[in-house]
C-alpha cells in the first residue's frame, strides 16, 4: 500500500499488488468550508522559489596553508565537495483582494512574529 497526501484536502490510497487505487476527501460541511474560506481570503497569497539563474558552483577547499579540493567519504564511496553560490530565495505576496484592515492585522501578526 502506498498513501499520497494531496494537502490537507484528499488522500490516495495505492494498491501496488491489485493495482488499483481509491482517493479518499474531507468532507466538510458548509461552516467549515466558509471558515476556512474566510481564512483564504483574509491572508496573503505567498510564493516562495529559488531562483538559479545566478547559480554558479566551486570545489570546496581544505587547508589552511596548503590547500586541496576537499573529498567527503559517503557510505563506501568517495565525493567531492562543491559549495554553491548566488542561491537566492524570492518570497512574493500578492494582497490585492484584502481589505485594509486584514493587511494591518497581518503586518501585526508579522511583526509579531
Amino acid at each position: 500500500m502506498t498513501f499520497f497526501l494531496l494537502g490537507s484536502e484528499a488522500v490516495i490510497l495505492l494498491d501496488n499488488e491489485q493495482k488499483v487505487y481509491q482517493k479518499m476527501r474531507e468532507r466538510l460541511d458548509e461552516v467549515d468550508l466558509d471558515c476556512k474560506v474566510d481564512l483564504l481570503m483574509s491572508t496573503d497569497v505567498t510564493s516562495v522559489r529559488l531562483s538559479t539563474k545566478p547559480i554558479h558552483f566551486t570545489r570546496s577547499q581544505s587547508g589552511w596553508f596548503f590547500r586541496t579540493n576537499r573529498t567527503d567519504r559517503v557510505g563506501r564511496f568517495d565525493a567531492d565537495v562543491y559549495d554553491a553560490h548566488g542561491i537566492s530565495v524570492v518570497t512574493r505576496k500578492r494582497r490585492e483582494h484584502l481589505s485594509d484592515e486584514d493587511i494591518r492585522k497581518n503586518r501585526e501578526i508579522g511583526r509579531a512574529v
